[in-house]
Formats: structure tokens, C-alpha cells, sequence
């Protein structure tokens, strides 16, 4: 633990760069994406390798947020992170507005995880923390990493779907939209309501003119 914390305190300490199990993955790391700059050295440009020797080690797993921004750049590591915050945003959403309990924690716990993953990978290679071998979601090489990120999405959409379909009572009708407030659906009962009534004809108010200009309700005075 102690040299874990030194490696991560001292990343660029020349003894704890040239020892064994040292500093040199995290300084690589850093170096390769002070090589990108603002805009980067473009898609498969970057330097990870000189003779067949690997600079950037772990470079598909642990190290693959250094080599994206080494390519992409400052530019294309803020635009990547602005999906993931996206990513997470729409799974707390997703969780507010889920109809029962279970939903509403198994929604957040998702993006809660996600969120943990990026954390982890992109902090451990910034060195905000000490670096961990997480994978980074849908950017890291690794099948059972894709399958299980592909479940989380699955079971966010899933739901969300739930969520947002309309309820019904026994008899079929709509009850309420999820995520709406109750005097809107109220408003739209009173108009469903409202259009329903059947309106008079205008025969029939002629009709009934005419027969009370037959029969006078008033009745004649008598003479004396």
C-alpha cells in the first residue's frame, strides 16, 4: 500500500520510474496524452510502441484513456467524458421516474456502477487517485467488460420503457402518464369529458321555438 501511494504522489520520481513495478505505466500515461495537445495526433497516430517494444503498457485495458486523448486530444477527452455524464444523467432520470421501489433502486444502483467505472479508470489515469485495472465502458478492450456494460443499458432501458407506458385501471381505461402531474391528466379527463356530451340540434332548438310561439305560456286576463 505504501508504494502504491508513493507511485501515485511521485509518479514522475526517477527512482520510482526505473524500479521494477515502479511508476513508469502512470508516466507514460501522462506523457502520451501531454502528446495529444488540444486537438490530438489523430486515430492510430499516437506513439505506443518503438521496435516492437510497448511504451504505453496495458495500453487496450488500463492505459486506454491516455492513448484516447494522446489521439483525440483535450478536445476529444472532454467530449467523452460529456457522454458518460449524459450516460449517467439519463439512468438517474430513468430512476426518478420509475413507478416502483425495486425501479427506482436498481436504476440508480446502474448508474451509480457506470459512474464508479469512469471514475475509477479516468481518475487512476489523471492520477486523482491511485491507478486500479478497471475497464472504462464501451472504450476498453475486454468481451465479459462490453456484455456486462450492454446488460446495464438493457436493464436502464427496460425500465424506462416501464415507466413511461400509460397505466390502466380494470376496465382498460388510462389512469395516469408517468412523469406528469395530476391536474394535466385532470384537464385532459374534463376535455375528453367535455367533447363526449352531445350537442343540441338546430332542428330541434327550431322546433322547439316554434312550438312556444303556438302555445304562449301566458294565460288570457279575464274580462270583467
Amino acid at each position: 500500500v505504501q508504494a502504491r501511494a508513493d507511485i501515485w504522489h511521485h509518479p514522475l520520481s526517477p527512482a520510482l520510474f526505473h524500479a521494477e513495478g515502479g511508476s513508469y505505466q502512470i508516466a507514460q500515461g501522462m506523457f502520451t496524452m501531454a502528446d495529444g495537445g488540444v486537438l490530438g495526433s489523430g486515430f492510430g497516430q499516437s506513439l505506443i510502441s518503438v521496435g516492437g517494444t510497448p511504451i504505453l503498457p496495458a495500453v487496450q485495458t488500463d492505459s486506454i484513456y491516455a492513448l484516447f486523448t494522446g489521439e483525440a486530444g483535450l478536445v476529444g477527452a472532454i467530449g467523452l467524458l460529456l457522454l458518460y455524464l449524459v450516460f449517467i444523467e439519463r439512468g438517474l432520470k430513468t430512476a426518478v421516474i420509475a413507478r416502483d421501489a425495486f425501479g427506482n433502486l436498481l436504476a440508480a444502483g446502474l448508474s451509480f456502477v457506470f459512474a464508479l467505472q469512469v471514475f475509477v479508470i479516468v481518475g487512476g489515469v489523471t492520477t486523482v487517485i491511485p491507478l486500479t485495472g478497471v475497464t472504462l465502458p464501451f472504450v476498453s478492450y475486454g468481451g465479459s467488460s462490453i456484455v456486462a456494460n450492454f446488460i446495464i443499458v438493457d436493464l436502464l432501458m427496460t425500465i424506462c420503457n416501464q415507466a413511461r407506458r400509460p397505466e390502466h385501471d380494470a376496465g382498460g381505461k388510462r389512469q395516469k402518464d408517468c412523469g406528469q402531474p395530476d391536474y394535466a391528466v385532470a384537464s385532459r379527463s374534463h376535455a375528453r369529458s367535455s367533447s363526449s356530451e352531445p350537442t343540441p340540434k338546430a332542428g330541434a332548438s327550431r322546433s322547439s321555438a316554434s312550438r312556444s310561439q303556438r302555445c304562449p305560456s301566458a294565460r288570457p286576463t279575464a274580462r270583467r
